[in-house]
Order: structure tokens, then sequence, then C-alpha cells
């Protein structure tokens, strides 16, 4: 029989002790500090699944987990597969940001671009203080305040120009975002990205290969799914477009896949620095760039 994570006694007596040291002067940030003696993985299980009656006082500094029916709406997973996912990037963004920068994402100044409920909002957190939030979707954003995640996080439009976000990021990163852009979209908001990091600073996306298509649309008439490969194949990206409201004419929305040829000719303001793929969902691949 599996146990539930955080009913592991060793989380639990740390915990528990954290808990119990708590005094009136603790805050978000100071019980972050206190839990990252956890380890990365046991800090993300002991965050997902507050509020938690064992620690009353943990739970009123922390943000609450979204339910796990809105995890699996929002993610396609959620509990103990969504926590191993999202251990899985966040090892990985801190493992290629040091072997490309030779230092670790401790204390940097971090954006998680469309941040959703804020599950990677928290995970980051293991990291830095630094961490902010930006997704185009009113609810959203709504999902992050009634957490209580109210600070540092905004909406931001479906084609920006710029961020409502601070201009001096040292990473930033677009997990799943990318990956359901249209053309003009990703070219759109990889333009804003920029504008809001350093030079030298990191940015992570995520994009699907060629094989997403036969994969995902296997019910799909072969037709259908060769013709999405083909655009892959010749012109570097591919879009299904979902049932949304257009945005200035344009369904931003979808699924897509593209090349990092492609990726690389939509902007100036990179060059390319790094390549990685996620250990739990064969079809994410981990892009690198570096701003120039």
């Amino acid at each position: 029989m599996s146990i539930k994570p955080n009913a592991f006694q060793h989380i639990h007596e740390k915990v528990s002790k954290i808990e119990n040291g708590l005094t009136d002067a603790d805050g978000r940030q100071s019980v972050y500090h206190k839990l990252q003696v956890l380890g990365l993985n046991d800090f993300l299980q002991t965050l997902w699944y507050m509020p938690d009656t064992r620690y009353p006082r943990l739970s009123a500094l922390l943000p609450a987990m979204a339910s796990p029916d809105v995890q699996m709406h929002w993610t396609g997973q959620s509990d103990l597969p969504l926590i191993v996912q999202t251990a899985s990037f966040v090892r990985a963004a801190n493992e290629n940001y040091t072997q490309i920068k030779g230092e670790t994402l401790k204390d940097k100044r971090i954006l998680d671009f469309g941040c959703g409920y804020g599950r990677m909002l928290r995970a980051f957190s293991y990291y830095s203080d630094y961490v902010f939030g930006v997704d185009p979707w009113s609810e959203s954003i709504k999902a992050c305040n009634e957490a209580g995640i109210t600070e540092n996080v905004s909406q931001s439009a479906y084609l920006p120009e710029t961020l409502p976000a601070p201009t001096d990021f040292d990473f930033v990163f677009a997990f799943s975002v990318f990956t359901h852009l249209s053309e003009r979209a990703a070219k759109t908001n990889l333009a804003a990205i920029r504008k809001h990091m350093k030079t030298g600073a990191l940015a992570c996306i995520t994009i699907r290969p060629v094989e997403y298509w036969p994969h995902v649309y296997r019910n799909e008439a072969p037709e259908w799914i060769s013709t999405k490969m083909t655009a892959h194949n010749s012109i570097g990206f591919a879009f299904h477009p979902h049932n949304r409201e257009p945005v200035d004419g344009d369904i931003t929305y979808g699924d897509s896949s593209m090349t990092v040829e492609w990726l690389m000719s939509t902007t100036n303001g990179f060059e390319l620095a790094g390549l990685d793929r996620s250990g739990d969902d064969e079809y994410q691949r981990y892009i690198y760039l570096k701003a120039i």
C-alpha cells in the first residue's frame, strides 16, 4: 500500500519542529527558508497539501494548493504524478542554469511566464524569494489570489508588447506555454519576454517535437496528422487552434510544435544556450536561450 507523500514520518517530524518553532515575526518567506531543510521533493510535497490541519500556523502562512480537480483540469495530472513532474522540471532548470551560467538559481530574480494557478511559483520558491508570475487568463490570477498568492502576480496580455513585471530577471521560464501558442503569439510573447531580462540572463521554454502529432492526435485521420507533420518539417512550425475567441483576429491558443531553428529565427534578442528534454513527458523539450 502506497503512503501519501505528506504522511512520511521523516517529513512530519521536521515540519512539526518548524511549526512549533514559529514566532510572530515569521512570514511566508522565512517559512520557505525553514522548509528548505527538507530538500526539494519534500519541500514540494509539504506545500502541495496545504492547508494541513496538523500544522495550523504553517497553513495560515503558506498558500493553499489548488484542488486535485483543478490540478487535473489545468495540467492533466494531479497530486504525486504532478509533484514528480514539477520537481523534475525545477531540478532540470537549476541544473542547466548552473551548467550554463556557473552558478545556481539561489536568490536569482525569476519570472514564471504563464503561471497558471501558481504551482511553479511555489516550487521555485525553494531557490529564491524573488519569484514573479504573469498569465493572460484572468482565472489564473484569480486562482493564485484565492490561494493566498497575492503579491508578484499580474495579468498580462495575450499578445503583449511588454509585461506587468520588472525588467531585470535573471531567469524566465515558460513551462507548457509555447506548446500552445499560435505562430503570431509565439513571436510576440518571446519578444516581450526578452524586454524583461537582463543581458546574459537565461530563458527556458518548452516546445513539442514533430512526433507530438501522431502521439496526441492518434485518433485523427492519417491525412490530417500528415499535414501537421509536414508543416513542422517544412516551415518549422505547426499549429492546431482550439475553439477560442480570437484576439486581435488571431486564435492564440491551441496545440503547437516547432523546430529549434524556427524558434531561433523569430527574434534577434537570444542565442541558443542549451537543450534538454523532460524525463516524465518525453514530448516536452526544454530550450535554453541566453539574452544578448
